[in-house]
């Protein structure tokens, strides 16, 4: 189970809410470009579901992440759970 999909409702919460996200500053430093970097290489290593342009999109953004540019992990995770209508209330 990903937090994309606890984040449409069915089985994870029902769309919309909003997540209070404590000690956001902190969480952002650490979710950083390093932290996208890595969780990619995990995904890309681990995820056979990914088709072609999911993979090269994947890759394309670790090597910014790389590079220290692009999103960071806690930007994806923010994005993420806002595609799906809800809100992210950092603290």
């Amino acid at each position: 189970m990903s937090l994309q999909d606890c984040c449409h409702g069915g089985f994870g919460v029902a769309p919309p809410f909003i997540l209070r996200w404590e000690d956001a500053a902190v969480s952002r430093r650490a979710l950083g470009h390093e932290a996208f970097r890595a969780w990619a290489g995990v995904q890309l290593r681990n995820r056979g579901y990914l088709d072609r342009d999911g993979r090269d999109w994947l890759i394309r953004r670790a090597r910014e992440a790389g590079r220290g540019v692009g999103e960071t992990l806690f930007e994806h995770i923010v994005a993420i759970v806002i595609a799906f209508g809800n809100t992210v209330e950092e603290r």
